[in-house]
């Protein structure tokens, strides 16, 4: 069976048909969270790292995506919890076991920047990310 992400169109007779849009076989089966930036950008968090794609792009050619993990990234942690994207447009990732990272940049060159219990975090296994009426985090 092909896992991974599919987009559903419908067909010339209204029935919707599915599309796979994203699969790698290091990812299938582990989609944890889907995301929409408000530029439209989409971020995947998987059990073995994050995706970053523009829809329009990925639609026209499915290799239009960039795949970020442990291996070629500052991304310690490769298992995706959340993603949350705070008011300034700064996208936050709740991980297993490698607390939370802030990531800047352009979304095909993501930067992380790392927060753990030696930042205060009570735990490193972080599941979700919340910002409060005045866009705390």
């Amino acid at each position: 069976m092909n896992s991974g992400i599919y987009m559903a169109q419908p067909d010339a007779n209204g029935e919707l048909q599915f599309r796979q849009m994203l699969n790698r076989p290091d990812i299938r089966n582990e989609v944890n969270i889907i995301r929409q930036l408000k530029d439209g950008t989409i971020c995947v968090g998987f059990g073995r790292g994050l995706a970053v794609f523009n829809p329009e792009e990925l639609i026209a050619d499915t290799t239009k995506y960039i795949f970020y993990s442990a291996e070629n990234s500052a991304l310690a942690s490769e298992e995706i919890r959340d993603i949350l994207e705070d008011r300034d447009g700064n996208v936050w990732i709740a991980t297993v076991g490698a607390g939370v990272f802030k990531a800047t940049g352009d979304k095909k060159h993501l930067h992380f920047k790392q927060y753990t219990t030696q930042n205060g975090l009570a735990n490193d296994l972080t599941c979700s990310l919340q910002l409060d009426k005045k866009g705390n985090l």
